[in-house]
């Protein structure tokens, strides 16, 4: 499997709230200046981006601890994932209770689970999995997001709801903040095939692109050039965000 990830921290932000984990490779609080590349041989890979919020800029902690827990318990059932999830939210909260400053902090995540001969799509918040189908993106993940149930029932079309604006708003987040809501957790169990590219990211990843300008970075499927065609369309770029990808090759 060739893995190709960046995160930087963007534009206008203080610090990189967003974190990556490959298999038990986890990048936090860094950011990169050019992508870099690995090479896995296994029948299992975990991968997955974190986007962490709130709590008075400790929103990387959240994303950290939810990835830590990933990476420990390595999932290989839905069940066995939304379970470490679960883990991971009642260690946000014990984080948030040791800090009370640190309140609200919390992670939106999105990831795949490759094992045997299926892969696990898994998501919570507005962190996405896309899978390239000819030069296309299909969105594989459910955004948790006050939009995207507005689409649901008929309320905003995709054009609308790139210019909506309150399209930030989750209505499910890996959080700490005393209300234990239950947490929405996104899966989908799909078979693979040799050649299939996924990408993992955050929102600061999907929001700068249009449709047309993703067409054509991902006409390829060399993820070396993916990604140097990434990179370029970024320079031209304002990121408002810390800004996280991750482009898997089967």
């Amino acid at each position: 499997m060739e893995i190709a990830f960046f995160t930087n921290i963007g534009h206008l932000r203080g610090n990189n709230e967003d974190a990556i984990l490959i298999q038990d490779n986890l990048f936090s609080e860094v950011s990169f200046d050019e992508v870099k590349f690995l090479e896995i041989e296994d029948d299992y890979l975990i991968v997955a981006v974190a986007d962490g919020m709130g709590g008075h800029e400790k929103g990387e902690v959240a994303a950290k601890i939810t990835l830590e827990v990933l990476r420990r318990e390595k999932p290989r059932t839905e069940e066995k994932l939304k379970e470490s999830l679960e883990k991971a939210r009642n260690l946000i909260e014990y984080y948030k209770d040791k800090n009370p400053e640190a309140y609200g902090l919390g992670t939106a995540v999105a990831g795949l689970i490759k094992y045997s001969d299926y892969i696990i799509i898994f998501n919570v918040g507005d962190c996405r999995v896309y899978k390239k189908i000819g030069n296309f993106l299909r969105k594989l993940s459910k955004d948790h997001t006050l939009v995207e149930e507005l689409i649901d029932k008929g309320y905003l079309n995709e054009f609308e709801a790139k210019n909506f604006p309150n399209r930030n708003i989750l209505t499910s987040a890996v959080v700490g903040d005393d209300y234990q809501t239950e947490l929405q957790i996104f899966t989908k169990k799909i078979k693979f095939r040799e050649g299939d590219i996924f990408i993992i990211c955050s929102d600061g990843f999907w929001e700068v692109f249009e449709e047309e300008e993703l067409e054509e970075i991902f006409n390829s499927d060399d993820i070396r050039k993916i990604s140097d065609k990434i990179l370029k369309s970024l320079q031209d770029k304002v990121l408002k965000d810390n800004i996280t990808f991750v482009i898997l090759k089967i």
